[in-house]
């Protein structure tokens, strides 16, 4: 198997249209990577522990209701735990998602996993062939440049969840034997100082057993218990009601809470560190599983995270579609040349020359072109500041530059001049503020201030923006798209009453509007990944400032 992965026909390409992915499977030794890898794809699982040497590599067509049944070609690369980081980048080529496993029983393990999602966006790249001419003839070269960070989702997977379960337990029986011990003796010395009846004696010598078995006690015995306290009472009852009561008793089995009486589940502190770890270091997810246990729950969350990948191939296919219908209806089109648009401006809908849908076409773009703006100034914005940040040498320059990197080393430049940086909350986001002797313009540092200059005027203005905005702006298309889709036949049918379209015609409007509609769900979801990119700089500025 590990020869596979140095050939450039390892990853099937996919079969027609059928979409295609890679997913590669990291984590140190011994997180049970193989063992994932084994349950998912033949529900086995290895009691024995044999390092991993060489890749794994197996490749597999699913189907999935996302929401309607789509196959996926999908291929899996298990990765040994130890290899050479020379040899290893090279199985990072093309990959479409990764699963980062860690041990959930070891919290060590677990803080380990970031480092193994940096190492894959850091030495991910795509592939790109090229044809160039040569004295010998044409030839196919190969490119490589880096992947996008924001295309490839991580999973951090949390395996041996059973370890977790089995050391809960052993808690549990520890503290109830504990609880018991005492009992015990107050118990006995009870039976040594009173001398009790002997109806009495045998109910209290029942709920004994009841309570070592593991305080199992049906509703019905509690009632026994309570008429056993005042016998002279309930005992007038019992004769009063004859065998009634023991018919109740007979139905009376489980007694049934409603959900605000229910009591919540305590969450293990293992899940809960999992998911704080996951959401700080920007994971797509987290799941505790446990490959040993044949439960289902390896194949839930890898087949959760291809649910993921197809859902975005989706959408992107369906404006791609739509956009080459465009293009090539444009190229039919005799016409004068028109000059070349900025790739930076909006581009308003399509109108479709009906008015009903034109007019709601109209409010689209006014909230479309303020998530393009919006977006476009965050993303210039944030650029920015890492670019100074790089002028500045506080961080080193590549892609590898985050917010938190350059956040630490602009703390780091200020204390070096007995400075400090604090970070507080403002509207939404944060305001950089610098604590300690107060300087005159001359004595300060040019590029601090051009740094915190950046930040506050450009950074935290288009991000509070984004914050304030985007949300109305999505609830908005929302609300108009689902108006347009129950509103464009009757509008269509209307227009070709008054006027007769042609067939041509009602094709070129059915195609604006698909293409339009298209462009909606693409908006809100550009608008969702900015709400999200905030919210993971809000994180890792406040993450940057604690250490």
């Amino acid at each position: 198997m590990g020869t596979g992965c140095s050939s450039g026909y390892a990853l099937d390409p996919g079969i027609g249209n059928i979409p295609s992915f890679k997913i590669v499977l990291v984590g140190d030794a011994e997180s049970g990577k193989t063992s994932v890898f084994m349950r998912y794809f033949k529900n086995q699982f290895d009691y024995s522990y044999r390092p991993t040497t060489t890749v794994n590599i197996e490749n597999v067509v699913k189907k999935l209701n996302v929401p309607e049944h789509t196959v996926v070609s999908m291929a899996m690369w298990d990765l040994p735990g130890r290899e050479e980081m020379d040899l290893r980048t090279s199985y990072y080529k093309d990959v479409d998602a990764a699963i980062v496993v860690a041990n959930i029983a070891d919290q060590e393990s677990v803080e380990l996993a970031s480092t193994w999602k940096q190492d894959i966006l850091n030495h991910a790249v795509i592939s790109k062939k090229r044809v160039v001419s040569t004295p010998e003839g044409s030839k196919v070269v190969t490119d490589y440049e880096p992947a996008d960070h924001t295309q490839i989702p991580v999973l951090l997977l949390g395996n041996k969840y059973d370890l977790v379960e089995e050391r809960h337990a052993s808690q549990e029986e520890n503290a109830d034997d504990e609880e018991d011990k005492p009992l015990l003796i107050e118990d006995n010395k009870d039976a040594d100082t009173q001398s009790l009846p002997k109806k009495d004696e045998d109910d209290f010598l029942d709920t004994r057993d009841e309570d070592e078995d593991g305080d199992r006690t049906s509703p019905g015995a509690e009632k026994r218990d309570g008429e056993s306290e005042n016998p002279g009472k309930d005992g007038d009852s019992k004769r009063e009601d004859g065998g009634k009561e023991d018919k109740e008793e007979e139905k009376e089995v489980t007694v049934w809470k409603y959900e605000d009486q229910q009591e919540v589940e305590e969450v293990p502190a293992e899940i809960q560190f999992l998911e704080e770890f996951a959401e700080k270091h920007g994971f797509v997810g987290s799941v505790a599983v446990s490959a040993k246990n044949a439960d289902g729950s390896v194949h839930a969350a890898i087949q959760a995270l291809i649910r993921h990948l197809i859902e975005r191939k989706l959408m992107d296919r369906t404006l791609d579609r739509m956009t080459e219908v465009k293009v090539n209806r444009a190229k039919v089109m005799k016409g004068k040349k028109k000059k070349k648009k900025d790739p930076k401006a909006f581009e308003p809908l399509d109108k479709t020359g009906i008015k009903e849908l034109d007019g709601l076409f109209n409010k689209c773009n006014r909230y479309m072109a303020l998530i393009h703006e919006t977006r476009l100034a965050y993303r210039q914005s944030v650029r920015l500041f890492k670019s100074q940040c790089m002028e500045a040498e506080m961080v080193p320059e590549g892609p590898k530059c985050s917010m938190e990197d350059c956040v630490s080393g602009l703390k780091a430049a200020l204390e070096k001049d007995s400075l400090e940086l604090l970070a507080e909350d403002d509207n939404g986001f944060v305001t950089l503020l610098v604590k300690g002797q107060e300087r005159d313009e001359e004595e300060k540092s040019e590029d601090m201030r051009d740094l915190l200059q950046t930040f506050q005027t450009e950074v935290a203005v288009a991000s509070r923006t984004i914050l304030h905005e985007c949300p109305g702006a999505i609830a908005a298309l929302q609300k108009l798209d689902g108006q347009i889709e129950e509103d464009c036949r009757g509008a269509i049918e209307r227009a070709a009453q008054d006027s007769p379209l042609t067939t041509r015609e009602l094709r070129s409007i059915q195609d604006a509007v698909d293409m339009s509609r298209a462009r909606i769900k693409h908006s809100s979801a550009m608008a969702h990944e900015c709400l999200q990119d905030v919210e993971s700089s809000y994180k890792k500025i406040k993450a940057a400032m604690i250490w």
